[in-house]
């Protein structure tokens, strides 16, 4: 079996899903017997996430602000080095933007190269050079790993002369099904994610004014960092529910919290997959999420949450409201979104991963 796997990210120091995905599925791997490595290009620092002992840890120490073409040859020539020196059979480009940096750095050796997407084909969240690798890595990678039914589609569609095999294969979450109760009588809403516009925070917060009123007694939670934290902190106080509306910050450890919910939200206005949603169905809670293009419609049902469109938007209000009244509703929901959680536990996810990388077919 070639099990030397290097996963090469930007970084592995952030609290975003793709940084907790690749430790998850990194350390399942290294429990499996294969020889792990995460090389990052950013400068080494702590990782927000555990990594197994296990596993090689290392950095071309490059500094993303200087990232001239000069520097850009650079870590070409150093991830080449690194792929050389360390025998690696498998390199995984953790986001299809690297693919301009592993596809050269591979030309004329024996390794299978893998470009792993984490958003959609159709976002490329600004980066033109991001549309541009996926096309080549189409081309000129082994294989494409999305995340989503449709994605696959949507790559099949766009990519008319690709040589690589696109696969899906779900991201894990973090946590085992719970075996605690769902707590009915719980009076919170949860969001997770990072504090950025494409998580729709900025939606949820008018449709929480809305029917705050009328169940005073319920709190809005919300885990995460990001860059719009001081606008959705100020949209809060210019809505006057800052007494209603909590905001975390980023934690490695959210157990507890999603433990305690008693509906998760999950307003994104696009997603890669929708991870956050998925860990929320491990702990049994009733979700209402966007049906935003790729994700969530592979998650939820009519038996374990709500999707709205981002068009219907205007009805989050009255559908949360409807969702908090409806206990035994709930209930029933929470029940349903632990058995669909099987589909996302890591044992099955690594199963997939494991049958990839053996070439056993998915």
């Amino acid at each position: 079996m070639n099990n030397k796997i290097c996963f090469f990210i930007n970084q592995i120091d952030n609290s975003g899903g793709t940084e907790r995905v690749t430790t998850v599925v990194a350390n399942a791997l290294s429990k499996q017997g294969y020889e792990i490595s995460i090389l990052t290009i950013r400068p080494k620092s702590q990782p927000f996430f555990n990594i197994e002992p296990s596993i090689s840890y290392c950095s071309l120490d490059i500094q993303p602000s200087r990232l001239s073409i000069l520097n850009r040859f650079k870590i070409v020539v150093a991830l080449r080095k690194y792929i050389k020196n360390n025998r690696i059979d498998t390199l995984i480009a953790v986001d299809s933007l690297l693919a301009i940096y592993t596809l050269p750095a591979t030309l004329g050796c024996s390794v299978r190269n893998v470009c792993w997407e984490h958003f959609n084909f159709n976002i490329n969240l600004g980066v033109k050079m991001r549309s541009y690798a996926r096309y080549l890595a189409g081309i000129f990678a082994d294989d494409i790993i999305v995340l989503s039914q449709k994605d696959q589609k949507i790559w099949n569609e766009k990519l008319r002369f690709s040589r690589a095999t696109i696969h899906v294969i779900y991201n894990p979450t973090a946590y085992p099904i719970s075996t605690r109760p769902y707590k009915a009588d719980s009076k919170y809403v949860l969001g997770v994610g990072r504090l950025c516009k494409q998580k729709g925070f900025d939606l949820l917060l008018p449709a929480w004014q809305q029917l705050i009123s009328k169940h005073p007694e319920w709190k809005l939670v919300i885990a995460g960092e990001g860059p719009e934290r001081q606008q959705l902190e100020l949209q809060t106080s210019r809505l006057g529910i800052t007494n209603s509306v909590t905001f975390l910050g980023a934690l490695p450890e959210l157990a507890e919290i999603y433990a305690d919910a008693a509906i998760f939200c999950f307003p994104s206005r696009y997603e890669g997959f929708g991870l956050a949603l998925a860990e929320a169905q491990a702990f049994g809670i009733p979700a209402i999420a966007i049906d935003c293009e790729c994700g969530p419609s592979e998650i939820l049902d009519s038996t374990n949450g709500i999707l709205l469109s981002l068009d219907n938007i205007d009805k989050l209000p009255s559908v949360l409201a409807d969702l908090i009244i409806d206990k035994e509703g709930r209930y029933l929901m929470s029940k349903s979104a632990k058995q669909k959680a099987e589909v996302f536990s890591v044992k099955h996810i690594i199963h997939s991963w494991d049958n990839f990388l053996t070439n056993k077919g998915m």
